[in-house]
């Protein structure tokens, strides 16, 4: 969205550029042939950025990806409710939840085999992270992930 709107108001201004003569450009202290040749590089680059985020849809991708976390948040509150309840032991409500599960995780759309890895490592570095926050809140945050790091590469360097 923010994009977009910066796309559109620079696509204004560069359009009401256009229209600007010479005497101006000269009294602004541009020359007017490199001017325009800025402006119509300019241009050009604004619109195949247009049609660069009108082929990528980033804005339907993130919208699709906050609608997954609101729909797993959810799902994760049932499993928490499930587990702190009496019926934590309960095969019938235990089978509700495992197909609530599956019809849920059906209707989400799938994470790309290429950036799974990646998106699980940046997820359990953050639970780590979380965790040693949680145990050293004095600390600053930088050592605490340095200190992460630093364990992974000699934990590494063992294996």
């Amino acid at each position: 969205m923010l994009l977009s709107c910066v796309l559109l108001a620079v696509a204004v201004i560069l359009n009401a550029c256009v229209f600007v003569d010479d005497a101006t450009l000269t009294a602004l202290g541009f020359r007017p042939t490199n001017a325009k040749v800025a402006i119509g590089l300019a241009s050009i680059a604004v619109f195949l950025i247009s049609i660069i985020e009108l082929r990528v849809d980033w804005g339907g991708t993130a919208n699709s990806h906050k609608s997954a976390a609101e729909i797993l948040t959810v799902l994760k509150a049932k499993y928490r409710q499930q587990f702190d309840s009496a019926r934590k032991d309960d095969p019938a409500a235990n089978q509700e939840l495992t197909s609530d599960y599956a019809r849920t995780l059906a209707e989400l759309a799938p994470i790309p085999e290429a950036v799974f890895t990646r998106l699980k490592r940046h997820h359990l570095k953050k639970k780590l992270l979380s965790e040693r926050i949680s145990h050293n809140p004095g600390a600053p945050i930088f050592l605490l992930k340095f200190k992460i790091w630093w364990q992974g590469i000699r934990k590494l360097a063992k294996d």
